[in-house]
């Protein structure tokens, strides 16, 4: 039950946000302030396709979203693989550390 309660509220709040954001563009976008490299696809799609900016940016950010998720599980092995082999270098030199430390202590 608890997990769905924090699933619901990290929906409420990504919605929230991307609310947020689209308003925003569309305020960039009515003042003539130009749009953010971010905001260009959304702002490119409502001039092509003839939606508000505000639901190309929904769109937009759930597709980008979507190919993120699948691209985060594509490639998770290599990320973790990468990640260990980055931690391994920063022990070992820890290690070497420790090492040093005990035959300090044993010579003296």
């Amino acid at each position: 039950m608890d997990k769905i309660h924090i699933t619901w509220k990290r929906a409420f709040s990504y919605m929230s946000g991307l609310f947020v954001l689209a308003f925003g563009v569309s305020l960039s976008i009515l003042a003539d302030l130009g749009v953010s490299p971010v905001s260009s696809l959304p702002y490119a799609l409502s001039l092509s396709s003839g939606m508000t900016v505000g639901i190309a940016t929904v769109i937009a950010a759930y597709l980008l979203g979507k190919i993120l998720g699948w691209y985060m599980k594509r490639f998770k092995a290599r990320l973790e693989l990468w990640l260990a082999d980055e931690n391994d270098d920063f022990k070992d030199g820890e290690d070497e550390k420790e090492k040093i430390a005990i035959e300090k202590e044993a010579n003296v």
